[in-house]
């Protein structure tokens, strides 16, 4: 991957939501309409040299860079064996965090999917 890689990632408002039960594993099953609303995170990814770096700009977030879920999302992948190469990423915050909107799961999830792409992960 020589040149950045560059992707918008969306949010939802939940319209209803109905908590069916609560699951062994502490989470809820749920039924839910998911509507998308026009805000949008932007994921840059660049191969890096040594560790991980992520670079937030945009809404600030709180807590620490090393508890981001892209980062999560890099090293669970690495744990399960995919030989991913250090990387530099940045991450523009506009989607307001903790607002339900489902951001920091939006930029995990196209975090995975990117990766996959780009390194042929399966």
């Amino acid at each position: 991957m020589n040149t950045p890689y560059c992707i918008k990632t969306g949010c939802k408002i939940n319209l209803g939501l109905n908590i069916i039960e609560r699951r062994p594993d502490g989470y809820h099953n749920i039924e839910t309409i998911f509507y998308p609303v026009p805000l949008f995170d932007e994921l840059t990814i660049r191969e890096g040299d040594g560790a991980d770096v992520l670079t937030l700009g945009g809404n600030p977030l709180d807590g620490e860079v090393q508890d981001n879920l892209v980062l999560k999302a890099v090293r669970l992948l690495r744990q399960e064996g995919y030989p991913i190469p250090p990387l530099n990423i940045d991450l523009r915050k506009v989607i307001p965090s903790g607002a339900g909107l489902g951001g920091g799961s939006s930029d995990a999830a196209c975090m995975v999917r990117v990766l996959s792409e780009l390194f042929d992960l399966s």
